[in-house]
């Protein structure tokens, strides 16, 4: 005669296929956690929902939340919703809570489901970042309008993932409302703010003066990227150079480098304020690359001649980047405006002889640049 199925070791859930429904709840009640599972689910499939009590009774006793999670799968699975519910705001194991809530959410909204609203809505305040999540990630369309305020408040939650998953489901489901998105734009984790704003830029097709108040302050590069096509996009450029002249003139470099990278030109009258807030050297060499020289007037082409060599005697500029400054510079000005830079002459002369002495330098362009000075 065959020990009880009880007192012996199960090593698959098919062994369990041929067993007494008494013989299941045993396992339930004093089974290993596999074992128990897999009681589980059998007993489900041969007693349907009379297997509930039987969980129902047993969940309290058992010491495993993996156990208990998978019983919150077959008694979701029989449409015991409020039970489930219950385990989702007060079982101890955030395991249990997340299971239950994965399984509630997508039926919010529904006529027979509002008895689990409250259960969903402490979930969304569950102090698990995961439970919180995994509520939005599943969460119906249209949850009512009580569970959908509650998302929208997860713009100030204190997990980055909770609050990347509110706003991939606002985006999902109401991606052209600014006012649930703009939160997002200034988030602190730079994914986040990257989606928000992508999703701000689609959305906004016109006005763009959102964007150049966020340039003033945005430090990732790739967020500013966007905002800055967006703005120019616009034809706000002008806007964007006199925010950042008065507002934020350290930004300035950061802003425009990419620009000049991409050789992006600029008429004068649009860098004028940003040369007048020009805050170093660097600065000067982002924004004289991105000028179209021939949008220059003479007089205020020298101001940045002189400027430059001020910088260079200062030992605060290269001297390939004085040379890069100056030359489309001096190509504007007329013969006797040309004349009037002796000591940027002196110095090149200086520089060009040391080159010629050591045989190293930009020695053709130290020749050219000079060439324009003797014209």
């Amino acid at each position: 005669m065959s020990e009880p199925l009880s007192t012996t070791k199960v090593e698959a859930f098919e062994a369990l296929a041929n067993c007494e429904e008494g013989e299941l709840r045993g396992l339930i009640r004093e089974g290993k956690p596999a074992e128990k599972v897999w009681a589980a689910w059998q007993l489900a499939l041969v007693a349907g929902r009379e297997a509930d009590a039987t969980l129902s009774d047993a969940l309290s006793d058992e010491p495993s939340p993996g156990v208990r999670a998978h019983w919150v799968i077959v008694l979701f699975s029989h449409g015991e919703s409020e039970l489930v519910a219950v385990l989702a705001e007060h079982d101890p194991s955030v395991l249990v809570r997340e299971t239950a809530a994965r399984y509630l959410a997508p039926t919010a909204g529904r006529a027979e489901s509002f008895p689990i609203h409250p259960a969903l809505a402490a979930c969304l305040g569950d102090t698990a970042p995961r439970v919180r999540q995994t509520v939005v990630r599943h969460l119906a369309e249209e949850p009512g309008e009580e569970l959908f305020s509650r998302v929208l408040r997860l713009s100030g939650d204190g997990d980055a993932q909770v609050r990347m998953a509110a706003l991939e489901y606002v985006l999902g489901r109401h991606a052209t409302e600014r006012t649930h998105i703009a939160p997002y734009s200034a988030d602190p984790d730079v994914h986040v703010r990257r989606r928000a704003v992508e999703a701000l830029i689609a959305i906004e097709a016109d006005g763009k003066g959102w964007a150049i108040e966020r340039l003033l302050i945005e430090e990732d590069e790739q967020v500013r990227s966007h905002l800055v096509s967006a703005v120019l996009d616009a034809q706000m450029g002008a806007e964007l150079a006199v925010r950042l002249a008065e507002k934020a003139p350290l930004m300035i470099h950061d802003v425009y480098a990419p620009l000049a990278r991409k050789e992006e030109r600029f008429p004068w009258s649009t860098l004028a304020p940003l040369m007048g807030a020009c805050p170093d050297s660097p600065t000067l060499l982002v924004l004289c690359a991105c000028l179209d020289p021939s949008t220059i007037s003479e007089g205020a082409a020298v101001a940045l001649i002189d400027e430059a060599t001020a910088y260079y005697e200062g030992e605060e500029l290269w001297l390939p980047h004085l040379i890069q400054i100056t030359a489309p510079l001096l190509n504007t000005l007329s013969l006797e405006r040309r004349a009037g830079f002796p000591a940027l002459r002196a110095l090149l002369v200086e520089e060009l002889q040391a080159a010629r002495a050591q045989r190293w330098g930009p020695i053709d362009k130290l020749e050219s640049l000079l060439q324009l000075l003797e014209e």
